[in-house]
């Protein structure tokens, strides 16, 4: 339904393949022709390992069917496993480079949050990162009122450190 404004109005359809494919046979069917020169001998070699898992599957079913001793079970192991792991390194590293420093939050907040680093509510592995938060009221104010903020947080939770 929401292609439809889209395949109506401009001349944009979406690949919607019937079964399963692997990266390998997309890329040398959809590739042109410099790409499917260089994926050639692996998609080969793709093909060959296919056929021959498909040969020994047929093998092994017919060998189940003669003999009664013997069980066959094929499974869709693409169906079973987990996805891929997801590579977060690089989404991190841009998150760091739009936000360089932390920003401030309202000290009622990093109270509650310092609250539950005491009470163990969050784990201790992320203490240090807590207690490094800076306020709102912190930060806006002078020198002298930014260590009496701190200094009450620090009275409260100095022995969460």
């Amino acid at each position: 339904m929401a292609n439809a404004p889209l395949n109506s109005e401009f001349n944009i359809r979406f690949f919607k393949p019937k079964k399963d494919q692997c990266k390998i046979c997309t890329a040398y069917e959809q590739g042109s022709e410099t790409i499917k020169h260089k994926i050639k001998q692996k998609y080969d070699s793709h093909i060959n390992n296919n056929e021959v898992v498909r040969s020994l599957k047929d093998l092994n079913k017919d060998l189940a069917m003669n003999d009664k001793t013997v069980c066959v079970a094929c499974f869709d192991l693409q169906k079973c496993l987990s996805p891929r792991s997801i590579n977060l390194k690089k989404s991190r590293r841009t998150i760091t480079e739009d936000l360089p420093k932390l920003l401030p939050i309202e000290s009622k907040k990093l109270k509650g949050l310092l609250e539950l680093c005491h009470n163990n509510d969050i784990p201790e592995i992320y203490h240090n990162f807590y207690f490094s938060l800076k306020s709102k009221e912190s930060i806006g104010a002078t020198n002298f009122e930014a260590e009496e903020n701190t200094t009450d947080s620090d009275e409260n939770f100095s022995d969460c450190e």
